[in-house]
């Protein structure tokens, strides 16, 4: 009987998963189309946009929707309404997945300690699909920034003029990339550049593109220079595009080795329950150890080391230039004069040292 009863919930778990796996894919896809997102979608309303408004007036859910949306807008210079869909798109995706899970895990759940593990399991996997979908989005950008180099690259070489080489690039891009080359161009073309450089610092949502910004904005006002019958900035710019590269292949590699790292460090507390019992069948003494203060004792000190040990890979394996800052308590303590003195102070100190 139990054997049919867990086959049953097996069976429901994969048409679940299925479910989510064909609904994430549609959902992916839709993100990749180009669409006249300025006038027609502004007006248009559809599933995704009508949730938003909805959530957004639940406290729990606009707090958590507000976290993804800021991370979403740092990548994604689109209009409000588009990025509202995504962020929606987001939720459902992750928040989906996870309730389904966590839902499934507590059924299986024979006592207390499994239902923690299962909350823990559902905490992780709703972080790696968070992570998953804004990296995906961010090394997308990256891929679309190094082939907008290559035509940046190409038409300063016709006419030697920075700005003009940048809008000629603009109709070559992807959707995503275009936005942030038409910020660039009108960067350089502003008036009073020196502001706008360092607006754009400010907001760019990578160093690659502080990089690119900061060597044409120099080469516009200096001139370019030549060594050896070679344009330096067409050579920086080569430069600039292999780090790209090199980057994105550094992503992949360390995404495959941190995904791992990640299953091998909560794996101990999955097995502690069948150790306890297989212990306990050898040796009937044991059970007042596992189930006494000793136990209780051994199986939170597990526990507290493999949630420190899967936080201290994720942040590893995040690109902290990225990462805002989620504490509270921590904006609260900078928002104090001296503590906000002393942290200038150290970070002066490292950046002349280096």
């Amino acid at each position: 009987m139990k054997e049919n009863a867990l086959i049953t919930i097996l069976t429901t778990l994969i048409i679940l998963s299925a479910i989510s796996a064909i609904f994430a894919g549609i959902m992916l896809i839709n993100l990749k189309k180009k669409e006249d997102l300025k006038v027609r979608l502004k007006i248009k309303k559809d599933f995704l946009y009508s949730s938003y408004r909805i959530a957004v007036k639940i406290p729990f859910l606009r707090r958590y929707m507000s976290r993804i949306k800021k991370r979403i807008e740092i990548l994604d210079l689109s209009d409000e309404w588009t990025i509202n869909r995504k962020t929606m798109r987001f939720t459902y995706f992750s928040l989906g997945i996870s309730l389904t899970v966590l839902f499934i895990l507590l059924i299986l759940s024979q006592n207390l300690y499994f239902a923690l593990i299962s909350v823990f399991t559902v905490y992780i996997l709703h972080n790696q699909i968070i992570k998953m979908l804004v990296d995906r989005l961010d090394s997308r950008l990256l891929k679309q920034f190094e082939n907008f180099l290559e035509n940046v690259r190409h038409h300063y070489h016709e006419h030697g003029m920075i700005d003009e080489a940048i809008y000629d690039s603009i109709s070559e891009c992807d959707y995503e990339m275009s936005l942030h080359a038409e910020k660039m161009y009108e960067t350089l073309t502003d008036t009073n550049i020196d502001d706008r450089v360092d607006q754009f610092y400010d907001t760019a949502p990578n160093k690659y593109m502080k990089t690119f910004i900061a060597m044409s904005y120099l080469v516009q006002r200096f001139g370019d220079k030549f060594l050896e019958g070679k344009s330096i900035y067409l050579t920086n710019l080569n430069y600039l595009k292999q780090e790209i590269n090199m980057e994105l292949l550094r992503r992949e590699k360390l995404g495959y080795l941190f995904q791992s790292l990640s299953a091998i460090a909560i794996f101990p507390i999955f097995t502690l329950n069948f150790i306890r019992k297989w212990a306990v069948s050898n040796i009937p003494e044991l059970y007042e150890y596992y189930d006494g203060v000793y136990g209780f004792i051994a199986t939170t000190v597990l526990f507290i080391l493999a949630v420190a040990a899967y936080q201290l890979i994720v942040r590893l394996q995040t690109n902290a230039e990225y990462s805002p800052l989620g504490s509270k308590l921590l904006s609260r303590l900078l928002k104090i004069w001296i503590i906000r003195h002393i942290t200038d102070a150290v970070y002066e100190k490292n950046i002349q040292n280096h």
